[in-house]
């Protein structure tokens, strides 16, 4: 028992604990109580003492009491798998968190438990509990040494409103990992899909926020697939949708390039249901689906982060440094959040974990991983030359996550934002990685009438012995071409690329060489809609400004009954439907002369010639076409 003793001038006095009277006195001061303490209590323990005089409350005082903590070493009945596993109605969960003293589990079954119910430690160092449930949806928390409420970093749903009475002393006590005892799977349509071959893939990246079709809502994944089965994908012959990423991110209004959950699609955008049915509609149609994914960096509601974290180091505070996931520090210049370390076992084992979730669960085709160049423990914080130098151990921890991808699913893409020296983007891209090629200066200047070079767009004039170059004018990264052409471009007497329908041929003929050359393409959403909002058009409306880079840009849907911006969209239609269907546009045998106003290329089969030929400059010019045969 634990005796309590309270002086004052009192007359009652009782003592509270998770809303319980435990004990009471009634003598004279000093009061005295003893409260035997029950098996639901443990670590650091509040017992309130309300004080009443003869009718009124006189004081409530906190009292903390110490109460030790008794861990149980023990092997679970069938090894940890980390997370919740589900086995018909029992359920095991495991955390794996070296050097705690305890972990407790606070669920909406046992909330009869204070600081929640002791889980065990196995000899591996994983953390257990195990028990039966009803059919239902459930919530539960770790409370780890009695400082944290996380949510399981293996969190497949996670839950942000306070429904189990958990504290909201800090946002990050609110997370909650949801299941459903009884759920049923999800009901795939096709499983006959057979991903588009890579030097035919035209993809088309997307931000499921801003693919809204009203100016005044976010973006659902319903909105997406209302597009998908209205055919206008199809029509536009894209073979491939890029999202950008949907995993739990913090916050609503984001980029998701500040991902804290890996394994949870972000609620903002709709349940697992319907990314699951986007999918499957992307699938019926022969598109395929690609998942944009944040691994080089966390941020804070990671729980995996909050677990081994020091508030008060650094600016923003920092990992420690027996954190088995993070660096305490980056090592290089370009990372946001915080670093995992790609070297550890334990990060990569995390890592390889979520690639296989994604494809096995939500039968996703491919990843494009952002900020690649940052999967490395070599330090470059201060020289970016360092950084961009080449790298072999990034190499070898890229090659290794592609292998573990595709030992079971050999045929998944895996892109790489990487810009790194070309010595290294040949060896990845020889390996059988894709890579962005970013070439929104060449086009963009070329389409505003100042020249541009699109040689660097040719994988071969890199030295690549394979098309994995995904070259493109556009991305989320980038100002929108159409903005420039109308606020930058050139001009003449005669000729104004400033002028609307001008600033429209110019991005048809922009588009037009970029998809054909050779290699697999991306376009970002609404540039076949000439978009003309600027990138860093705030959300009002009224200002443009850096800080609004990210934020909720306007619908481009009305765009859709404008005929002069649908020739544009016809246009890269009809690109896609030559790129795709006719032999010829994808054929690797091919010249090009991609320099200076007059751009041209020429590609050839056995039965078929194609000559492609452009006037980049400001006047009419006479050439000769040098066509592969007369005729």
């Amino acid at each position: 028992s634990t005796q309590l003793v309270t002086v004052g001038s009192a007359q009652l006095v009782e003592y509270w604990v998770n809303g319980e009277i435990v004990a009471e006195s009634s003598s004279a001061p000093p009061f005295s109580a003893n409260w035997v303490l029950g098996e639901d209590l443990f670590g650091e323990v509040t017992v309130y003492a309300i004080a009443y005089g003869e009718s009124d409350l006189i004081s409530i005082v906190p009292l903390k009491v110490d109460v030790p903590v008794s861990v149980i070493n023990q092997n679970p009945s069938s090894p940890c798998d980390d997370g919740l596993t589900i086995n018909d109605n029992n359920i095991q969960i495991c955390l794996y968190a070296p050097d705690k003293d305890y972990v407790a589990i606070k669920g909406s079954w046992n909330s009869q438990f204070l600081n929640g119910e002791l889980m065990k430690l196995s000899d591996d160092g994983f953390w257990w509990y195990e028990t039966s449930l009803v059919d239902g949806d459930y919530f539960y928390q770790f409370n780890v040494d009695g400082e944290k409420l996380i949510a399981d970093p293996w969190s497949k749903d996670v839950e942000w409103k306070d429904i189990i009475g958990f504290s909201e002393s800090g946002d990050y006590n609110r997370a909650k990992t949801k299941f459903t005892i009884g759920a049923q799977d999800f009901d795939w349509s096709d499983e006959s899909f057979s991903r588009p071959i890579i030097n035919e893939l035209i993809i088309y990246e997307l931000h499921i926020g801003d693919f809204s079709p009203d100016i005044n809502r976010y973006g659902l994944y319903n909105d997406v697939t209302a597009k998908i089965e209205s055919g206008y994908f199809e029509n536009l012959g894209i073979n491939a949708i890029e999202l950008m990423p949907v995993n739990e991110f913090e916050g609503n209004n984001s980029w998701g390039y500040n991902p804290s959950f890996y394994f949870a699609s972000d609620k903002n955008y709709g349940s697992n249901y319907d990314l699951k049915h986007l999918i499957d509609e992307c699938h019926k149609r022969g598109m395929a689906v690609i998942m944009d994914i944040a691994l080089n960096h966390s941020y804070s509601q990671n729980p995996q982060v909050q677990m081994y974290f020091d508030p008060s180091a650094g600016e923003w505070g920092q990992p420690t440094s027996d954190s088995p996931w993070f660096n305490s520090t980056p090592k290089h210049d370009f990372n946001v959040g915080y670093d995992y370390n790609h070297e550890s076992a334990h990060t990569k084992y995390f890592c390889k974990r979520v690639f296989k979730y994604w494809v096995e669960e939500f039968k996703i085709d491919g990843f494009r991983f952002d900020l690649s160049k940052g999967y490395t423990q070599n330090y470059s914080l201060g020289s970016l030359s360092q950084w961009n130098t080449y790298d072999l151990g990034r190499i070898n921890i890229l090659k290794e996550y592609a292998n573990h991808i595709w030992s079971t699913h050999p045929d998944t893409y895996v892109i790489l934002e990487h810009f790194a020296d070309n010595s290294e983007e040949t060896e990845l891209a020889n390996f059988g990685f894709m890579l962005w090629g970013n070439m929104h200066h060449e086009y963009s200047e070329a389409s505003m009438g100042y020249g541009g070079d699109f040689t660097s767009a040719v994988y071969s004039n890199r030295g690549w012995a394979s098309p994995h170059l995904i070259s493109y004018m556009e991305s989320h990264d980038e100002e929108r071409c159409m903005y420039k052409n109308l606020n930058y471009g050139n001009f003449n007497e005669t000729y104004d690329i400033r002028n609307f329908d001008i600033a429209l041929d110019r991005i048809k003929l922009a588009y037009t060489f970029m998809m054909l050359v050779p290699g697999p393409k991306m376009l970002w959403q609404f540039g076949e809609l000439g978009y003309n909002y600027p990138i860093n058009l705030c959300e009002d409306g009224s200002s443009v400004s850096e800080s609004c880079r990210t934020s909720p840009k306007p619908s481009a849907w009305s765009f859709y009954q404008d005929s002069s911006r649908m020739e544009l969209y016809n246009l890269v239609s009809d690109i896609n439907y030559l790129k795709r269907k006719i032999d010829v546009f994808s054929s690797q045998n091919f010249t090009y002369d991609l320099s200076g106003d007059i751009k041209r290329i020429t590609l050839s089969t056995d039965q078929e010639n194609a000559t492609i030929i452009g006037n980049f400059g400001l006047t009419e010019a006479s050439i000769l076409p040098h066509f592969q045969h007369t005729g």
